[in-house]
């Protein structure tokens, strides 16, 4: 027998079907299936009963209402598997999750084989993958324990006990259950378990499915029970001195109970945070309980008036009377202050660098003439770059500029002696940051940049050291990631995770421009200078084409580790609807249009689809 798969169960006939489901369609069969009817009061147990009927590798067991920890030990005493999975009554997994699952534990002769999870909103029915399920980046090889990485041990992932395939042999070796709490009844034997085990491996991959704002859930009434937590980590302490490893992991042991108890908090009603906090600072050695009172003092004059933001007023609270002012918009968003960098754009001396580079590094952008008042100040930005480009040039479109160079300000030609290059070409709106490069400079690596974007010094050099590291791979500093609901069909852009913290290179990470992204040379597929098409499919949406060009290519896309997190804005009023002038973004996300051109590119290229579904 392979797996054992034991699913406690306790009022869940709204979702144990489907739970059933996805374990009896496992791509892997030689598995039982132990089922512990926790005392349902609605038709659970009518449901397991026909199931088992149906499929003989599940087993039903009754008994009266303990707790999940208790109906998960009832499983332990009867699993007959090798390896043992547990799964809550109302989650799901992925019909190739325990075959995966199974083969890496075996092939690196691990005893727990972790994973990612998706969360699944019960209320909105919508989906996401939880990047931060799995520290990848703490697992230098594919396999880790308490040896290689002491101080982190306990934050390698979530205590979820459902994204952990174990081996039985180890569990029966150290003894490991259960505590019988009304909650936090897994935290004990999730974190003992990484914490003993000699070898563990991963598959970085969502396998399980987890149904949160279940309003009939535990969690929704847990703050009466938050003592529960000291209750695990106290025995999970015991345990750890028991097995002499304790100080071993001291460090990340009382960080992972920091976490947890501030958690805790925040569902607690005050009088059951006076008393829990009691606990807490008998249990957490001071420099940690320290940690844990975040309040700070007020200072004698904070006392008797204050000034706060809130929403889009100031508060002006004098002896706690308060006096709300309606904030400038325009405080909302980061900007320069024009007059006082004007002051400084004689100071630009070295533009582009002197010592040329092999492959070109090659800085582009376009623009058009409602933005060519105050462009100079992006320039300044990228002339100012502490590592500097081999070319950057600015795309305009000679239909625009009837005139060519006597159609633009002073301000931008002044920077043609520090390096600036002006190209013309044919007016293919946004495109034109990217496609002539393309076409020009086949070999170079290019980098875009938006017009309306002040950026830092070190904005360039992050993109390229970081494709030093990666050449494979599309740069970038700001991205979203493209998420999918049930149907496994791509959300409306407007849903996808913004500016995603997932540095973990991807064909579902999403770049947007506007933060600037390095594209390595031959990293798009053949028909990205397809006029023609990208014209008819994706016309403002330069963004969507060049992604669905990577995707076809197999090119991953990465953000960068330091990546600039926050834009820096030249013209705040812009960004803000404020004056008359029109952003891209506002027309294709406003009105849905991002949706409409990403539909006809898939419609064009199906393929898309199943490869970064399947990645």
């Amino acid at each position: 027998m392979f797996i054992s798969v034991i699913i406690p169960v306790f009022n869940v006939e709204k979702y144990i079907e489907q739970c059933i489901e996805s374990v009896i369609n496992q791509t892997l069969n030689d598995i039982e299936i132990i089922c512990v009817n926790d005392g349902s009061t609605d038709k659970s147990l009518e449901i397991l009963k026909k199931y088992q009927q149906k499929d003989a590798r599940i087993k039903v067991f009754n008994q009266e209402n303990k707790g999940a920890g208790a109906a998960r030990n009832k499983g332990l005493e009867i699993a007959r598997g090798d390896y043992i999975y547990f799964l809550d009554g109302d989650d799901y997994i992925e019909p190739f999750a325990l075959e995966k699952l199974y083969t890496q534990i075996t092939q690196n002769n691990a005893d727990i084989c972790l994973c990612k999870h998706k969360t699944l909103d019960n209320t909105t029915q919508t989906m996401q993958i939880e990047e931060n399920t799995l520290q990848v980046d703490l697992f230098a090889t594919n396999n880790i324990s308490r040896k290689t990485v002491p101080d982190r041990i306990f934050q390698l992932c979530t205590p979820q006990i459902a994204l952990k395939l174990y081996k039985k042999s180890f569990i029966k070796k150290y003894d490991l259950n259960f505590q019988e709490l009304k909650t936090c009844n897994d935290v004990y034997f999730s974190l003992a378990s990484l914490a003993l085990a000699k070898n563990i491996t991963y598959v970085n991959e969502p396998l399980l499915i987890y149904r949160t704002n279940r309003k009939d859930s535990l969690t929704i009434t847990r703050g009466n029970n938050s003592l529960c937590i000291i209750n695990a980590f106290n025995q999970l302490k015991d345990k750890l001195i028991q097995e002499n490893v304790f100080n071993i992991v001291e460090n990340s042991f009382y960080s992972s109970a920091l976490g947890a108890f501030k958690y805790e908090l925040n569902l607690c009603n005050p009088i059951q945070k006076k008393e829990f906090l009691y606990k807490i600072q008998l249990f957490l050695p001071e420099k940690y309980y320290k940690m844990l009172q975040t309040k700070k003092q007020l200072k004698p004059l904070q006392k008797i008036f204050s000034l706060t933001n809130q929403d889009t007023h100031k508060v002006l609270t004098v002896l706690g009377i308060s006096i709300k002012f309606k904030r400038n918009p325009i405080c909302f968003i980061k900007h320069i202050d024009k007059n006082k960098l004007k002051k400084q754009l004689n100071m630009c001396e070295y533009g582009i660098t002197t010592q040329k580079r092999t492959p070109q590094l090659i800085v582009s952008l376009t623009s058009f003439p409602q933005r060519m008042y105050d462009i100079h100040f992006c320039l300044y930005s990228l002339l100012n770059q502490s590592l500097k480009p081999d070319r950057l040039i600015l795309r305009l479109a000679e239909e625009e500029f009837p005139n060519k160079e006597k159609d633009i300000p002073n301000t931008v030609l002044s920077f043609l002696e520090k390096g600036l290059e002006i190209k013309w070409c044919k007016n293919i709106k946004s495109y034109k940051k990217l496609i002539p490069a393309l076409k020009e400079y086949p070999d170079a690596i290019t980098v875009t940049a938006d017009d309306d974007i002040y950026y830092p010094v070190d904005w360039l050099e992050k993109l390229y050291q970081s494709y030093q590291k990666n050449p494979e791979y599309i740069h970038c500093h700001r991205a979203h990631k493209i998420l999918f609901d049930t149907n496994n069909t791509i959300m409306p852009y407007k849903n996808w995770k913004s500016e995603t913290t997932e540095h973990s290179p991807s064909l579902k990470i999403f770049c947007t421009t506007g933060g600037g992204v390095l594209y390595p040379p031959q990293c798009l597929y053949k028909d990205v200078l397809n006029e023609e098409l990208f014209t008819k499919l994706a016309p403002n949406a330069d963004d969507i084409w060049f992604w669905a060009m990577a995707v076809l290519q197999g090119t991953k896309i990465k953000v960068v580790d330091d990546n600039i997190k926050q834009l820096t804005y030249i013209n705040p009023e812009r960004e803000l609807g404020l004056n008359n002038e029109i952003t891209l973004c506002s027309q294709n996300c406003g009105n849905g249009q991002n949706d409409i051109q990403l539909a006809n590119v898939l419609k064009q290229y199906p393929q898309i689809m199943e490869r970064i579904f399947h990645e």
